[in-house]
């Protein structure tokens, strides 16, 4: 049974992680949350040159719509500019590691799909030794109606994870 990190665990395990050489990966979004997860990051982990930083950003295609009257079938131009677009916060993040840290090796991964299953598949497929992902701080109602990645990906990923929550301004 996994335990969330708690007190000053976390610092014995992140000392752990970076004295090896491991793959971290990172949720990125444009939101507060998952800016504050990739400060954590910079700030925490990855620090040994050996480790790799994994980005990932997930995103929905655009979908087709069809009514009693009509039909809208993104073409692949519109595809090709929205997958562009959700490209944009994947690139801001990679440059900001790359600032902090002059010869990190980082990966950017943009990847079609519901945030709360590709982000635990990649991570478990890259081996990673941790999950770092940003948390809105949703109550409990907009979690129940809207879902919450963060909660699904704590019950669901079978790797340590470290939830960061922005700092309220």
């Amino acid at each position: 049974v996994r335990s969330p990190l708690r007190g000053d665990l976390w610092k014995t395990e992140l000392a752990t992680l970076n004295k090896m050489g491991k793959a971290v990966v990172v949720g990125v979004d444009d939101t507060p949350a998952a800016k504050a997860a990739l400060q954590f990051t910079l700030d925490n982990l990855g620090k040994d040159p050996a480790d790799v930083i994994h980005l990932v950003h997930c995103f929905k295609h655009l979908q087709t719509l069809a009514g009693p009257h009509f039909a809208y079938v993104p073409s692949e131009q519109e595809q090709d500019k929205w997958r562009q677009q959700q490209a944009a916060p994947l690139q801001a993040a990679i440059d900001q590691i790359k600032a902090a840290r002059p010869g990190q090796e980082v990966h950017g991964h943009l990847i079609a799909g519901d945030p709360r299953e590709e982000i635990v598949a990649f991570a478990e497929k890259a081996n990673a030794e941790c999950l770092v992902i940003g948390s809105r701080g949703h109550g409990a109602i907009a979690r129940a109606l809207l879902g919450s990645v963060s909660t699904h990906i704590a019950h669901h990923c079978k790797l340590p994870i470290i939830i960061v929550h922005a700092k309220e301004h």
